[in-house]
Order: C-alpha cells, then sequence, then structure tokens
C-alpha cells in the first residue's frame, strides 16, 4: 500500500468567462402574457376560467387620445379604435406607438350612449402589428366614480 503513488489532481477547468470574484445574477425571465386557464380538459361546452383581474369585452370604439408634450406646455390630439375595453384599462389600434410609462387622457363614448368617458391612462404595452400600426394597452390610473361606475356596468351587461 506504501507503493501506490498518489497522483497529482488535475486543476478543473470551467468553461464560460472568469469568476471575477462577484456573484453573477442569472438573466431576468421573460414577462409572460396573461392567458385564459383551462378548467379542466378543454373540450365542448366547457369553460374557461379568466385569470385577470377585469374582465375584457370586444368592442370598438372611437379612442381620442391626449398626449402633454412638457416642452412647449401644449397638448395634442389624436385618435385611434378600441379593440376591447374592461374596467380596468382598453387596448387601442393606433397608427403610432406611444412611449411605454406615458400618461395620457383617453376619451371615448361607450356603444349605446353618446356620453362621454374621460379617465387618465398609462401606456404599458405597446405592440407591432404585422400589416400595420400598433396595439397600445392602457391602464386607467385615475377614475371617476361616476365614469367608472358606467364603464364597469357596461362591461358587466355584456358578459
Amino acid at each position: 500500500m506504501a507503493d501506490k503513488q498518489k497522483k497529482p489532481k488535475k486543476p478543473i477547468r470551467r468553461k464560460g468567462p472568469p469568476i471575477s470574484g462577484k456573484r453573477m445574477r442569472p438573466p431576468p425571465r421573460p414577462r409572460r402574457r396573461m392567458k385564459l386557464q383551462a378548467a379542466g380538459k378543454q373540450g365542448k361546452g366547457q369553460k374557461q376560467v379568466q385569470r385577470r383581474k377585469y374582465s375584457r369585452v370586444k368592442t370598438s370604439v372611437k379612442v381620442r387620445i391626449q398626449k402633454y408634450n412638457a416642452e412647449d406646455k401644449t397638448f395634442s390630439t389624436d385618435a385611434g379604435t378600441s379593440k376591447n375595453v374592461s374596467a380596468g384599462g382598453l387596448l387601442i389600434h393606433h397608427h403610432e406607438p406611444l412611449k411605454l410609462g406615458r400618461y395620457v387622457m383617453v376619451s371615448f363614448s361607450l356603444p349605446g350612449s353618446d356620453e362621454e368617458l374621460d379617465f387618465v391612462a398609462k401606456v404599458v404595452r405597446v405592440e407591432e402589428l404585422i400589416d400595420k400600426g400598433y396595439d397600445i394597452g392602457v391602464m386607467f390610473m385615475r377614475k371617476a366614480p361616476g365614469e367608472y361606475e358606467k364603464l364597469h356596468m357596461y362591461v358587466f351587461d355584456a358578459l
């Protein structure tokens, strides 16, 4: 047993960038879109469970978008068309992108009503479409109680 000599160990070679002594963080996970989750197996006659906070209703109405320009302290007005509406926000089809995080004033009338609803909203999603234009998701920030109730009742009745 004394005859056996221990072989020197080879150094372990690590693939990748050298270790700098600092702990490296893993890259952030990509955000996933919220999807409808099937209740059990998906089959005929089975309903889907919605995981969103607010239910969405497909509605196509004209939307007026007011953007504030801080440089010359003026408002510019643009128009778009809604794709869906919920008590928490709106998906708008628009011809140009808006900056994420920007606050805008959106005004629209619900179908069957002449009264215009006004909301301060924040741009939370911008998606370029293949054909042309952009889908812009806005989240309502300031909700006047009377207007919010009308919107909530419209969505509830449409479901």
